[in-house]
């Protein structure tokens, strides 16, 4: 791969993630569906600053975007990704390693869907460490993903 086919795949790779951030910040299924490769994938959200919790670990996209679609449809959310490392592992498998920051707010009426985890606001920043490979339509999508928060404020 040379120079501007690494550039050309590495803004691939930024759009894949934009559609999964945007997916759930936009509650649309089928874009957060589009960002994840067919097929086995390993979606990994038990990471915590004080270690891991037990669930919340995926290897379909599709449990993964119901289970997505379900905890968060009581809440309004913005993602955002800083400062992306990418490292190609070869011409069709990459690594990225991305900073984030995200806020949720619960807006829902029924009090009784508030998630303990994300109680009725919740921010984090941390790492998103990804597995991407390339499509034979020539775009890149997530094959892996683990989150991983450095901090998470409740106020």
């Amino acid at each position: 791969m040379d120079d501007l086919q690494r550039l050309v795949a590495i803004e691939h790779i930024r759009r894949a993630k934009t559609r999964y951030w945007n997916g759930m910040d936009f509650r649309d299924p089928a874009l957060l569906r589009s960002a994840f490769a067919d097929g086995p994938v390993v979606l990994d959200y038990r990471g915590r600053p004080d270690g891991p919790i037990e669930g919340n670990h995926f290897t379909r996209a599709e449990d993964c975007v119901e289970w997505l679609a379900r905890v968060l449809a009581p809440y309004a959310s913005s993602h955002q990704g800083h400062s992306v490392e990418v490292d190609f592992l070869s011409d069709d498998e990459a690594l990225a390693t991305w900073s984030f920051s995200d806020n949720f707010w619960f807006k829902g009426e029924d009090e009784a869907l508030i998630l303990p985890s994300l109680g009725r606001e919740y921010h984090s920043w941390g790492h998103y460490f990804d597995r991407y490979v390339r499509v034979p339509q020539g775009g890149w999508v997530i094959a892996a993903t683990r989150f991983q928060p450095i901090h998470i404020d409740r106020p």
